[in-house]
C-alpha cells in the first residue's frame, strides 16, 4: 500500500479516451480505453513500481496492454442479441482523466468485488 500511496502522490492524472464497443469470446462486451502517451507512461511506471514488491509476481499477460472497460460478461445466450443491440447505438466518445489508483478486494460472493483503497494522483 505504500508503494501506491507513493506512486500517487508523484504522479499526475493523465488522460485517456472511452470509444467505440468491442466483443469477444462470443460472451464479452466492452467499451475500448485509448491511452494517450501520458496515460501508457503511467501504466509502465505503475507496473514496474508494483514489480519492485516482494511477493508479487507478473505473468508476460500482465505486460500486454490492451485495455477497455467491460460492461457485460459470460452473455453466451444473449450475446448475439447485446451485440445486434449495441450496433444500432451511437458509438461513445468520452474524454476522461486517470486520476485514481483503487485497490479492490473480493467480496463475500462470488464475483463481487470491493473498494478497499482509493489514491488520488496529484493534481500539480
Amino acid at each position: 500500500e505504500r508503494v501506491l500511496e507513493n506512486f500517487a502522490r508523484t504522479h499526475k492524472a493523465a488522460p485517456l479516451t472511452l470509444e467505440g464497443f468491442g466483443h469477444f469470446l462470443a460472451e464479452i462486451v466492452f467499451v475500448g480505453i485509448t491511452f494517450s502517451r501520458e496515460t501508457l507512461e503511467f501504466s509502465r511506471g505503475l507496473t514496474k513500481a508494483l514489480c519492485a514488491i516482494e511477493g508479487i509476481e507478473f505473468s508476460e499477460f500482465d505486460f500486454v496492454r490492451k485495455p477497455h472497460a467491460t460492461l457485460a460478461r459470460r452473455i453466451r445466450e444473449q450475446f448475439p442479441n447485446v451485440v445486434e443491440y449495441l450496433k444500432a447505438k451511437s458509438r461513445p466518445h468520452f474524454e476522461l482523466s486517470l486520476d485514481e489508483i483503487t485497490i479492490l478486494s473480493k467480496g463475500k460472493k462470488e464475483r463481487e468485488w470491493a473498494v478497499y483503497r482509493r489514491y488520488a494522483l496529484c493534481t500539480e
